[in-house]
Order: structure tokens, then sequence, then C-alpha cells
């Protein structure tokens, strides 16, 4: 038999609850992290289906397939997702880049 385990095999004999403590104190760490987590994962759930009830939430957004190009949603396509039943608000927006420069 090996140096360590008969070391462990001692220190078992001498302590036996020491090991069984240990063991127990590391599982409640690990359900105390898993529970930490569940909850953090729980408000952020929460509080995104409180906001998104309380601003309202864009499932669909409608954009260019390339950047930079300059097109957007023409006013018929506008009307026409307007008209549709299922639709509260229609708006386009016009979204660009500019820089500003403070000269004479």
């Amino acid at each position: 038999m090996s140096i360590a385990l008969r070391l462990g095999l001692r220190q078992w004999r001498a302590r036996p609850l020491r090991p069984i403590l240990c063991a127990l104190a590391i599982a409640a760490a690990v359900a105390l992290i898993l529970t930490i987590g569940a909850t953090f994962e729980s408000l952020r759930y929460s509080l995104r289906a409180e906001i998104g009830q309380m601003l309202g939430v864009a499932e669909i957004q409608v954009c260019p397939a390339q950047r930079g190009v300059g097109g957007g949603i023409s006013a018929a396509t506008l009307a026409d997702l307007a008209r549709r039943p299922e639709v509260e608000m229609a708006a386009g927006r016009i979204q660009s880049h500019g820089a500003i420069t403070h000269g004479d």
C-alpha cells in the first residue's frame, strides 16, 4: 500500500466526519452558485418581459441587405404594412452618419 493511501486511511479512521463535512460544504457551495445563477437569469427574464410590456417590442425589422446602401423602405411598402390587421404601427426611419467639425 502506498504512503498516500495509508495516510488517507489513517486520517479517515482518526476523523471520520471530516471528509463527509468537506463533501457537504462543497455540495452546499455548488448549490448556492447554481441558485444565484438561476435567480439572476430569472430576474433578467422578468425585467426584459416587464420592459417589453411597458415600451413594446419590435418583432420584425426590415433593413437593407448591404450596409452603406442608400436604399430604404418605400412609402408604398410602408402603407401595405400599415394596412395589415396585426400591425399596430408602421413607421420609416432614416439613419445616417455625419461629422461635426469646428471651424472659422
